[in-house]
């Protein structure tokens, strides 16, 4: 609980004893906080100390335990090695094997000795008296001991669990080791396969059983001096003859957990009678836990040591707090003395001693102290001399202040009217009563009847309700004129109240100011008007990309701004004035541009004497009376005479169009403004020629943006027959600019490559000029095909064309296809074309394969191009190369082919299984014969499936079979290059057949 800011347990105490309580409090606090954290850091240093004590203890048995595997594992192989044993084994004299394996048990300290035959089937075996319910076990067929030894002939040693019946089950350190067949049986029997790898003639099995077996467990314990165990399903089953009568124990969750998560586990239970424990896995052959080995310690010299620890500290405490006790009393009383005398000189000063002063002799905060506190009382007393006089001084001030400021009020622009705090009128100025002249006699009136609206009198209202804001509204002033009143209220700070309390800031009164603003409203219309008529306009010439629709709305929009009754635009080109467009409201005429009447006018060289030349050479405004007189050529304005005739200029107004660089661009005439109430004829306006220049610039501006704009468009045309505009969309640019080096796209497509044939030939017989002719009129006829089904051209290189197709239309594979179909049709044509001028016929082979690849930019930062890479564009061009050696005209690939939405459209056939070089996969090549000549296209939609028939009998090995039918198909098929090369293959592999791996694949050693 607090009162008045201060605890309520100090609340009546003295300043010694507040102190000294204070520093009580703060002394335990800090203390017993101390030792609480230290006794929980030493507590969990000791705990953290003995984990990793147990750990290293750990390590150190399991050791132990290794070691005792080893001596089983060393001692077993020893076994195995003994050559009288082999030959016993060998020649299978159990009872000699018996008596030889019962005295090496004796001598040994083994548990069981086993000897099995490599059927697994037991030859001879001895038991340890304790232990002879081993000799139950007869089934060694899943022994992996054993089966480890016939796969490997290597010995092998690993911890066991034997289940002789679900009652009896045995933990044994388990040896399994070859018995080789001797080397004398060997020689006598003259083996000689047998003496580079000696046969095994049986396996022996030694176990050095754990269960109640102490001395594996001894030894820790000796060595470590801690109690050893050997746990199977949380139960000791090895332990030492000390613990007999107190068994070690595990807890189940203890040992289970170990089991299932194959880890170290610890037991921790610090405290007396305690013990502090660490378990690790014995593991079998197969990885698998079966049997815990677990140290453990008592718990009670770590909790002593706890013990020991926490008494120390407490005491230690203690020690501290009674120390800093009497240090705390010793400060208190040296601070509370010097604060007493303080106290007393305040006490005096207050009670109007000013002459008193504080004798304290002391160098400490208390002596400033004192000695600044007998200062303070000294010019108290010299402030109270000369305050008097200062009141004085500035009251005179303040009454000159108010004779100025009264006499500022009364020479001010602007009405002043003051209220006090209940709404009267208590003063006002010259001007305010100018404004309300029908007002006389306005003092001690209520303010709210002055003004002439109801929003102009809730000012005063506003302003008594509340204090410190300010308001404004416009007000209707004498003649129509508006005024703007603003209103703010006069405050009194910290004020008393009749009782003499604070009561803070009062509200005294208001004062209301009021300004004439009639003409900068009139400013403000014009300029609002004037700034929408640009903006719209503005807009509207920005937006049009059309300059013959952009100059007939600046016409339209320059006499709509001016109400002109005609306009006429010149624009400026190599010293001409071109008449561009005439637009007459009176006349109807409306000329160039998109008019229908275009406009048959000679154009007007700027030197001439004429308004519109003169303003294209000066860059100036011009303007004209009713006797303007324009200076005509009969000769050479004829036509503009009778245009015009009759028609009578009274106004006109000349604007140069100036560009960015302030250079004439062209020159808009208006002649005519008519009143649009009226009809009369008057002047042009100041603010419409503003107006007017203003949209003459930005109309300069936008017929500069719309050329620019047609300029970019036409080398963006240019740059897209070098960089196809699909090849920009695949990289995510919509720009050739955008495009940077290194950009890159992966994507699925399919690639066409389309090769002359003999074209090296055909061109030694041309020059390098019909070279370029031939190419250029050959691409002209078969490339429109690749653009019409969704393809685009990559490049040329020289005669052949690469051409990419992402499946915009149909499909990824039926769009290259329909290409090369229209390719060869196209061709046709074109060789039409030759053989009427005298020329011999072309033939080309197109290739197909798609796949992924990537497109992208190479090269560096002066010099790139595009390019596409990846082993579809190495597949199709191996493709295209072939078509030659098949004899066919379009060869796809089996991934073209399988990606085809609509195979049947198509005329198609398997050609060949074949594995290009440089290639470890094979790829199956199908031919597109939609372009055969008619007759042999339709023997081999006849005869196709006696043809895939022979194929298939090819691929089966039956080259016989397949050679009659091949010998048939020539005979029908003439012509067909592909017919031959099989009939040469069978003829091959007839007489020379290939080895077994061949699957019907050709591979081609040749790109």
């Amino acid at each position: 609980m607090v009162i008045m800011g201060e605890p309520f347990v100090f609340k009546n105490l003295k300043l010694k004893s507040k102190l000294l309580l204070s520093f009580f409090i703060v002394t335990c606090i800090s203390t017993i906080s101390t030792t609480i954290v230290s006794i929980y850091y030493f507590t969990d240093k000791i705990e953290v100390e003995a984990l990793e004590n147990m750990k290293k203890n750990m390590r150190v048995a399991y050791l132990i335990y290794q070691n005792k595997v080893a001596e089983i594992e060393e001692m077993t192989h020893t076994l195995a090695a003994d050559r009288s044993l082999q030959v016993l084994v060998n020649f299978s004299i159990k009872n000699k094997i018996n008596q030889y394996i019962g005295d090496t048990l004796k001598n040994k300290q083994l548990s069981q000795i086993i000897i099995v035959d490599p059927e697994k089937k037991l030859i001879a075996q001895t038991t340890h008296q304790n232990y002879l319910a081993l000799e139950k076990e007869h089934n060694f067929e899943k022994n992996a001991l054993v089966d480890y030894v016939l796969s490997q002939h290597k010995t092998i040693a690993a911890t066991e669990l034997v289940e002789v019946d679900n009652l009896q089950k045995f933990i044994a350190i388990s040896v399994a080791s070859p018995l080789f067949k001797s080397e004398v049986v060997r020689s006598a029997n003259a083996d000689i396969a047998s003496k580079n790898q000696p046969e095994i003639v049986g396996i022996i099995l030694t176990r050095y059983v754990l269960n109640q077996n102490t001395r594996v467990v001894s030894d820790i314990e000796n060595l470590l001096e801690l109690t050893a165990a050997i746990y199977y399903n949380a139960e000791a089953i090895s332990f030492t003859t000390a613990h007999l009568e107190n068994k070690p124990q595990i807890k189940a969750e203890s040992y289970f957990k170990a089991l299932r998560i194959r880890q170290n586990v610890q037991d921790m239970d610090v405290r007396y009678g305690g013990q502090l424990a660490e378990y690790k896995t014995i593991n079998d052959i197969n990885n698998n836990p079966i049997a815990l080995l677990g140290v453990s310690v008592s718990a009670d010299k770590y909790v002593e040591t706890t013990k020991q620890a926490v008494i120390n500290l407490v005491v230690l405490m203690l020690l501290c707090i009674i120390v800093a006790s009497i240090f705390g009393y010793l400060l208190a009383r040296s601070i509370l003395i010097p604060i007493y005398k303080l106290l007393n000189g305040v006490e005096r000063v207050t009670s109007g001693d000013l002459s008193y002063e504080i004798i304290m002799d002391l160098k400490d905060e208390f002596g400033i102290l004192a000695h600044s506190f007998n200062s303070m009382s000294r010019q108290l007393q010299e402030l109270f001399n000369t305050l008097e006089q200062r009141v004085q001084d500035a009251t005179r001030k303040l009454q000159n202040t108010l004779a100025h400021m009264t006499a500022i009020i009364d020479n001010m622009a602007d009405g002043l009217l003051v209220t006090d705090k209940e709404g009267k009128i208590i003063r006002y100025n010259p001007a305010f009563l100018a404004m309300f002249p029908e007002r006389r006699d306005m003092l001690g009136k209520d303010c709210q009847e002055i003004f002439n609206d109801a929003e102009a009198a809730e000012l005063a209202k506003k302003v008594m309700n509340s204090i410190g804001e300010v308001y404004g509204a416009e007000i209707r002033l004498v003649d129509n004129r508006i005024g703007q009143a603003v209103a703010t209220a006069i405050i009194q700070k910290d004020t008393l109240s009749d009782t003499s309390e604070y009561v803070g800031s009062k509200y005294i009164g208001s004062v209301i100011l009021i300004r004439d603003i009639t003409k900068e409203k009139e400013a403000d219309r014009v300029l609002k008007n004037t700034v929408e008529t640009l903006t719209r306009v503005g807009t509207a010439l920005s937006g049009e990309n059309s300059l013959v629709k952009l100059l007939e709305l600046f016409v339209s929009e320059a006499r709509s701004v001016t109400n002109a009754d005609g306009g006429t635009l010149y624009i400026l080109e190599d010293e001409q004035l071109n008449f561009e467009i005439i637009q007459n409201k009176s006349l109807n005429l409306f000329l160039g541009g998109a008019y229908a009447q275009p406009i048959h006018l000679p154009a007007i060289n700027i030197q001439e004497q004429k308004y519109v030349a003169y303003s294209a050479r000066t860059q100036q405004i011009l303007t004209s009376k009713a006797d303007f007189k324009e200076d005509f050529d009969p000769e050479r304005d004829k036509d503009i005479y009778n245009l015009f005739k009759g028609y009578v200029i009274q106004e006109l107004l000349v604007v140069p169009l100036l560009d960015r660089m302030q250079n004439a661009v062209g020159v808009l005439q208006l002649i005519n403004p008519i009143d649009p109430k009226t009809g009369d004829s008057i002047p042009f306006a100041n603010n419409q020629i503003e107006i007017v220049f203003s949209l003459a610039s930005q109309a300069a501006v936008a017929i500069e943006n719309v050329r620019n704009y047609e300029k970019i468009e036409q080398k963006n045309i240019a740059f897209k027959r070098f960089v196809p505009t699909e090849f920009l969309l695949r990289l995510g640019k919509k720009e050739i600019e955008d495009v940077v080096l290194g950009d890159a796209s992966q994507e699925n497509m399919s690639v066409l490559f389309s090769d002359i044939r003999s074209f090296t030939t055909l061109s030694e017989t041309m020059t390098p000029e019909d070279n370029f002719h031939f190419l250029n009129d050959y691409l002209d006829f078969i490339g429109p095909n690749i653009t019409e089904n969704g393809g685009f051209i990559d490049k040329y290189i020289g005669d052949a064309i690469m051409a990419l197709f992402s499946g915009s239309h149909v499909g990824v594979a039926d769009d290259a296809v329909l290409a090369a179909v229209g390719m060869l049709n196209r061709l046709q044509e074109y060789n039409a074309y030759r053989q009427n001028n005298g020329e011999k016929p072309l033939s080309i082979g197109v290739g197909i394969h798609t796949g992924a690849l990537i497109l992208g930019t190479i090269g560096f930062e002066s010099r790139m191009e595009s390019t596409v890479i990846g082993d579809t564009v190495n597949l199709a061009s191996r493709m295209e190369g072939l078509t030659k050696q098949y004899g066919i005209t379009i060869g796809i690939t089996s991934p073209t082919y399988q990606q085809l939405q609509n195979p049947e459209r198509f005329l198609i056939r398997e050609i060949d299984t074949v594995q290009v070089k440089g290639k470890e996969e094979a790829i199956t090549v199908y031919e597109v014969f939609d372009v055969d000549p008619q007759p042999l296209r339709d023997m081999k939609v006849t005869y196709l499936n006696k043809y895939m028939q022979a194929l298939e009998c090819y691929k089966r090995y039956q080259w016989q079979e397949a050679l009659e039918q091949f010998l048939e198909l020539k005979t029908v098929l003439q012509g067909d290059k592909v017919i031959n090369i099989y009939i040469e293959r069978c003829q091959h592999f007839i007489t020379t057949p290939p080895n077994e791996s061949w699957r019907g694949v050709t591979r081609l050693d040749e790109k």
